[in-house]
């Protein structure tokens, strides 16, 4: 009897063991940095990730973001999110957290190998910082990106159709305006920024020379509203794709993500502008 219960405690023991990533942690550098996205508990965060060894940046990783309050274990935790990645080893997120204070935000990666990071921060209502155990000599700084996409993706399209469109938000962390002022894509040969207009009752498409972008806010790009037209496509866009979009911003930043393709629900493919024959009235947007 006594060696049936030793067993079942070492059997106990073993599941309860922590996960250990399958690479060992460290062959990459993983730098974070985060910033009150202007929602209450709301942040906007940038991961660098960088080979340990040659420096160069890791590009294509895949990972997931996980909060939770070290003090509170299991009675405060955060939505999980998934990233998006800017390029240059960059990449991207939003978390909403429950309350102030410190957290340990977990990296979860699948991809280029199944690793875990973790971070603990101190998220104030217009500060956040590395507490000292983990800053590891580096002084954190505000963001570095200015202008920060989220939520982005394109519509798939129908066999033949030459037309898309791609929405996201644009978050400016900046207390100056900025402007988006072009986008490229590597499935179009043009791709602008368009509005919706009213014009005698009718709903019309115009092009615009830029979107603004509010210091310390945010514009979206939706179905009916602006967004990116993607014209001249090279292929069809099929849901669960992914494509390059590239954003050329007013103050000099320049960052490319990989965008998902998706079905919008209860819009066909065929409707609106994005059909195979796009004709609009151009009209500039004026300052």
């Amino acid at each position: 009897m006594a060696i049936v219960r030793k067993v079942s405690v070492l059997l106990l023991a073993v599941f309860l063991m922590p996960v250990t990533p399958i690479a060992a942690a460290g062959q990459k550098v993983v730098l974070m940095e985060c910033a009150a996205a202007g929602e209450k508990q709301n942040y906007d965060c940038v991961v660098e990730l960088s080979d340990k060894e040659s420096g160069a940046a890791v590009l294509h990783a895949e990972f997931r973001v996980r909060a939770e309050m070290p003090s509170m274990a299991g009675a405060h935790r955060a939505e999980p999110v998934v990233v998006q990645e800017y390029g240059q080893g960059r990449y991207g997120f939003r978390i909403a957290l429950k309350k102030y204070g410190e957290w340990a935000i977990t990296l979860d990666f699948s991809k280029p190998e199944r690793d875990r990071v973790v971070k603990n921060m101190m998220f104030g209502e217009d500060h956040v910082s590395l507490l000292a155990r983990h800053a590891q000599g580096r002084k954190h700084k505000k963001h570095s990106i200015a202008v920060m996409v989220h939520d982005a993706y394109v519509r798939a399209t129908p066999p033949g159709q030459r037309n898309a469109a791609a929405y996201f938000v644009l978050r400016n962390n900046a207390k100056s305006d900025v402007r988006l002022v072009s986008v490229k894509s590597d499935v179009a040969e043009v791709a602008e920024p368009h509005s919706h207009v009213m014009d005698e009752g009718m709903m019309k498409m115009r092009r615009v020379e830029y979107i603004d972008i509010p210091a310390e806010g945010e514009t979206v790009l939706q179905p009916g509203g602006l967004h990116i037209m993607l014209m001249g496509l090279v292929k069809q866009l099929q849901p669960g794709e992914y494509v390059s979009l590239e954003f050329q911003f007013d103050n000099g930043q320049k960052q490319t993500m990989r965008v998902p393709v998706k079905m919008i629900v209860g819009m066909s493919m065929t409707s609106g502008h994005d059909k195979k024959k796009h004709k609009h009235k151009h009209q500039h947007q004026q300052d």
